[in-house]
């Protein structure tokens, strides 16, 4: 299909026309944009600090939780005036070992998800950040749980010790 001169002549006319209006409504648009950007990211920074609180409740919680294990395993520690059995003494030990051992790793568990969670803030990308946090708190939770499992464990050890079942 060929273009007569007067018909090219007006989409030429048409194309230098409509340029600066295309520029006015790129200039327009760009504030827009700006401002979708700044929302997302005032969002995003909304969802890591609700991520952080989270995790600081739960670590009081897990805390908390521990120490009142601690205190029952302290209430079952031989007194200096009592002499208790060993083999008693050997489980109270073990308790404890496990009570530190579970701490340590909650410790372990902070720093891991604080780096993970320092990591996501310097993403770029925000799905790939938003994934990022939602796949952390989901982590989060799961760690909770095992901790409550193994804290409900070691009370069960505890009441195990400080209740003995008489032999039949």
């Amino acid at each position: 299909m060929k273009m007569s001169k007067p018909s090219k002549r007006r989409v030429v006319l048409t194309a230098l026309l409509l340029l600066p209006i295309m520029s006015v409504v790129c200039a327009a648009a760009e504030p827009l944009l700006d401002t979708q950007t700044e929302q997302k990211k005032t969002q995003q920074d909304k969802e890591v600090k609700e991520l952080q609180r989270q995790q600081q409740i739960d670590q009081l919680r897990r805390d908390q939780s521990l120490n009142e294990s601690q205190r029952q395993l302290d209430e079952q520690k031989p007194k200096p005036s009592v002499q208790s059995q060993p083999e008693r003494q050997l489980q109270v030990d073990q308790i404890q070992r496990q009570l530190n051992d579970v701490k340590i790793e909650q410790q372990l568990k902070q720093v891991q998800t604080e780096l993970q969670l320092n990591q996501l803030k310097t993403d770029h990308n925000s799905v790939r950040q938003q994934e990022g946090i939602r796949e952390l708190q989901r982590q989060q939770q799961l760690d909770f749980l095992r901790d409550q499992q193994r804290k409900l464990q070691i009370e069960s050890d505890l009441d195990r010790l400080r209740n003995p079942q008489p032999l039949r």
